[in-house]
């Protein structure tokens, strides 16, 4: 499954690359940049996560952006997060991944300043622990996260290649958590927990333009 969705990603990107070759091809030297990215906060919930922003038109940009899941926040799966009483921890037990994309709406043809973007995720994570009274009988789980988002943000772009992005916003997630405890002498316990809750966004970006001139 990880090997079909590095395919997956790559024949996305390859496509996007390729998309920005035909843009205003009646134009001269014109240029169209595409804008790689980094979300550094994600290492703080279990996650690097890269992007790749593609212009589509004027004032109109495509997002897909991959995630490698090294842990989750142990409340991110039945809802139970935040606060005091929430469950905040980092859990490296899970490894995974995470699927984002994303059209972002600007009021600038240059495609800076502020922005609303409409995202979709999918996120998936497997772990395998130990219980503590029976040691040598592990619990599976397998994890899948489906969310909508509704994000705003401001992108700041510098005279040379770089760009930064700061959003937040709300959204609505839904988790499927299935799980296998294996317990001897007795048929497994397995089932399937499942959460719906509301979320809240924050993040930022660090981005790198990627420029092609089409001739």
């Amino acid at each position: 499954m990880k090997k079909n969705f590095l395919l997956f990603n790559f024949i996305l990107l390859a496509n996007f690359f390729g998309y920005s070759q035909n843009i205003n091809d009646t134009a001269t030297a014109s240029k169209v940049s595409g804008i790689a990215k980094f979300y550094p906060l994600q290492l703080l919930v279990g996650e690097v996560r890269i992007g790749y922003e593609q212009p589509l038109f004027n004032k109109v940009s495509f997002e897909i952006s991959p995630g490698y899941v090294f842990g989750l926040v142990d409340g991110e799966i039945d809802g139970d997060i935040g606060g005091t009483e929430g469950k905040n921890n980092l859990n490296t037990n899970y490894k995974g991944y995470a699927l984002r994309v994303s059209a972002k709406f600007y009021p600038s043809s240059n495609r800076a300043g502020f922005y609303a973007s409409p995202l979709f995720l999918y996120k998936h994570a497997y772990a395998q622990t130990n219980a503590f009274d029976y040691p040598h009988t592990p619990t599976t789980q397998d994890v899948n996260m489906y969310a909508l988002q509704l994000l705003a943000g401001v992108k700041f772009k510098s005279k040379r290649k770089f760009s930064f992005d700061l959003f937040g916003g709300v959204g609505y997630k839904k988790s499927y958590d299935t799980y296998d405890f294996h317990q001897p002498n007795t048929p497994n316990n397995t089932g399937t927990n499942k959460a719906a809750y509301y979320t809240v966004q924050l993040g930022c970006s660090i981005g790198y333009k990627i420029i092609k001139r089409i001739k």
